[in-house]
């Protein structure tokens, strides 16, 4: 329950991080994302950012910023 409850926090926080900065492009509605994987912690959280990084990658056929802390 904490990986599915971590990876929807970073699917949230990483929209929030997009609206917020402005990266939303009101022409084509595409979105430059940024993924945060922390350094320390659990051994799941690195696990998460890479899954997400990778179904992004595949549903969209944009590779995301991808940020290890």
């Amino acid at each position: 329950m904490k990986l599915k409850t971590f990876f929807i926090t970073i699917l949230l926080l990483s929209f929030v991080v997009e609206y917020s900065t402005g990266e939303l492009n009101a022409q084509t509605k595409e979105t430059t994302i940024s993924i945060l994987i922390p350094p320390t912690g659990e051994k799941a959280y690195g696990i998460a950012g890479e899954a997400f990084t990778d179904l992004w990658e595949k549903v969209t056929g944009r590779q995301p910023i991808v940020y290890r802390m």
